[in-house]
């Protein structure tokens, strides 16, 4: 529905990926870890406390979450969207630590985001989900002809003749 929003709004939709993601996250709650044997540290210390959110932690994925949207409105309907209508009205899709920004002018939010995380640009969607996307003006098409004509090759499908649908 986003991308068909897009489409009919005229609106960019481009693609980050924010590096290290759920490490940036802080952790609301108390946390703690006892240190590894192999560890080097004053043998006195025990217990170590976390202060941000690392990969493998039940709280990691809540706590990206809530670190990022900041500033946002997520839908209702669906958590990983997320709007803003201050300055340029912007939508988020968030998958993990992928975004799909849909704006009037993207470059806003994505200048924003690289001052607080670290972001490898995308530039123009062209790939989500395994999906195609070919972007044109006020036209989005979706495609997985990338999956499709190997099964059809692998089946013995490519010499078929396909019936023509009648009008």
């Amino acid at each position: 529905m986003l991308i068909a929003f897009a489409a009919s709004e005229g609106l960019q939709f481009h693609q980050v990926d924010v590096k290290s993601a759920f490490l940036n996250a802080p952790l609301v709650e108390d946390v703690y870890l006892s240190v590894p044997q192999d560890l080097e540290l004053d043998r006195r210390c025990y217990f170590l406390k976390l202060k941000k959110a690392i990969y493998g932690l039940k709280q990691a994925l809540l706590a990206w979450y809530e670190h990022l949207k900041i500033g946002f409105h997520s839908c209702a309907s669906d958590p990983c969207v997320f709007h803003r209508a201050d300055k340029s009205p912007t939508w988020l899709y968030i998958h993990v630590d992928d975004i799909s920004i849909f704006g009037h002018d993207v470059t806003i939010f994505k200048e924003e985001i690289a001052l607080e995380f670290d972001i490898k640009d995308f530039g123009p969607a062209d790939l989500m989900l395994s999906i195609k996307i070919n972007q044109f003006s006020n036209v989005i098409t979706l495609d997985q002809q990338h999956f499709a004509e190997p099964l059809v090759h692998l089946y013995g499908m490519a010499d078929c003749k396909r019936p023509l649908p009648l009008l």
